[in-house]
């Protein structure tokens, strides 16, 4: 049972056995922590955006009409490549 909550504890401290190491574990999950929760504003920003009707373009066109000749080339070269037999299953 000790030894169960001994390994338990050396776990939860990444195997750090001295204060310098626990203190720079702290710091890096710390630092962990502060990156993952910009992403999750990041992607809650973006959600409420989405929910808002707010539409980020993921694309680079000048205009809709280049869009769609884009779209059309993709579309002929898919064609192509399943005529040549070239195409991935």
């Amino acid at each position: 049972m000790l030894e169960a909550r001994i390994r338990e504890m050396h776990d939860v401290l990444g195997g750090a056995d001295t204060v310098f190491a626990l203190q720079a574990r702290i710091k890096s999950q710390q630092a962990r922590l502060e990156d993952l929760q910009a992403q999750a504003r990041q992607v809650e920003e973006t959600l409420e955006m989405q929910e808002f009707g707010f539409y980020r373009p993921h694309f680079d066109f000048d205009s809709s009409s280049r869009y769609q000749q884009m779209l059309d080339e993709v579309c002929d070269r898919q064609t192509a490549m399943v005529k040549a037999e070239a195409a991935v299953r």
